[in-house]
């Protein structure tokens, strides 16, 4: 669920995105073809003027005025992919698994390799991953035939 503060500030509107959103980065596409991204674990602040789009992350200002800002978008996170790479598999149980023993391997992605979300990576997130990759490449054991064998040995 999104979580956004609004405020209003001296005839603006403003919008502070929280750090527990599912997404790692708001990207603004302007018309000229580039693209900025600003990661949402730093907190941006939205504020919409008459004439401007501006974005604060840590104090410094990004004015993109309205006419040039082609589309808004949010790149989501991956939970388990620790290496970036768009996709949950075994190289990101290899890169979690460096990490932990001190190997500081690039890419790797702290907040898509935390699983369980208590700042640390451990055993405990590798085995998030691996069940990530387990639901994924294997059909979902139906529930309820074991209720049905406790009934039938009654």
């Amino acid at each position: 669920m999104r979580r956004f503060l609004l405020t209003t500030l001296m005839a603006a509107f403003s919008l502070s995105i929280l750090a527990d959103e599912p997404y790692k980065f708001l990207m603004i596409w302007v018309k000229d073809g580039t693209m900025k991204k600003f990661p949402i674990s730093e907190k941006p602040k939205l504020t919409f003027t008459s004439s401007a789009f501006i974005v604060t992350v840590k104090g410094q200002q990004t004015v993109f005025p309205l006419g040039k800002i082609r589309q808004f978008t949010y790149e989501k996170k991956l939970m388990g992919d620790a290496n970036s790479d768009g996709k949950v598999d075994i190289a990101d149980v290899t890169v979690t698994i460096m990490q932990i023993q001190g190997h500081s391997p690039s890419p790797f992605s702290f907040e898509e390799a935390d699983m369980n979300g208590d700042m640390k990576i451990d055993y405990d997130d590798v085995n998030g991953i691996i069940n990530v990759i387990m639901k994924k490449n294997n059909p979902p054991v139906h529930e309820g035939i074991l209720d049905d064998l406790d009934d039938l040995l009654g």
